[in-house]
């Protein structure tokens, strides 16, 4: 529509460019006279005729076309902590960063060997939290009651980070399976945030939103 009516502000300015000259030079040439109230008429149509076009063209050519509303991008392979997934939903965060997401359906925190539990017990470490496996409480234990505690992506290595802000600070369920599995469902949209720390550190930060003002994005 908006390419058709700059289509029609091109051609109806062109047009009247042409009639008026014609009726300029109309005016000037002894050629057979209409009535003078006829001939201002007829200029002042025309007149308006281009105004009208030359507004249309730039209207179109200067006013930007409201852009589409972006896809939100869903992550729906779970998060994997214990066991690291080498990367790959850090670079979707990474990728999205600044944007609104969807993540489904659990965090993962499964407990089968040693270093899995090494990395469980790293769970608060951005918030100076020090806990071993050998204490009553774990880290796991300590994300079950304060789900905003900083969880690890890559291992042992201690370089990036997970942190959740949920609506009313609420906190995640748990649920427990056969040999080790331990996991949290997790079903929502959440705002994407990149935070830099020392020693190369990055915390991801994901801020979770409503349903209502997630379905404006769409």
């Amino acid at each position: 529509m908006e390419e058709l009516l700059l289509q029609w502000g091109r051609i109806a300015g062109i047009v009247a460019i042409a009639l008026g000259v014609f009726l300029i030079l109309y005016r000037r040439i002894n050629l057979p006279k209409a009535s003078r109230k006829h001939s201002t008429l007829i200029m002042w149509l025309v007149w308006s005729l281009f105004f009208v076009g030359i507004a249309i063209y730039f209207l179109f050519q200067y006013v930007e076309p409201e852009s589409p509303k972006a896809e939100i991008q869903r992550w729906e392979e779970g998060i994997s902590v214990t066991y690291p997934d080498n990367g790959e939903f850090s670079n979707f965060l990474m990728g999205n960063r600044g944007k609104t997401i969807f993540l489904s359906p659990v965090i993962d925190m499964s407990q089968s060997t040693e270093e899995s539990s090494e990395i469980a017990d790293l769970i608060g470490y951005m918030e100076g939290v020090h806990h071993q496996q050998s204490d009553d409480v774990g880290g796991i234990d300590l994300f079950q009651e304060d789900s905003s505690l900083s969880i690890p992506l890559d291992g042992l290595a201690t370089g990036e980070f997970l942190r959740f802000k949920l609506l009313g600070s609420r906190t995640l369920s748990i649920s427990y399976g056969g040999t080790g599995v331990v996991q949290f469902p997790i079903n929502g949209y959440f705002k994407v945030a990149v935070l830099a720390y020392s020693g190369s550190r990055v915390v991801f930060e994901l801020t979770e939103i409503p349903v209502s003002m997630a379905s404006r994005i769409k």
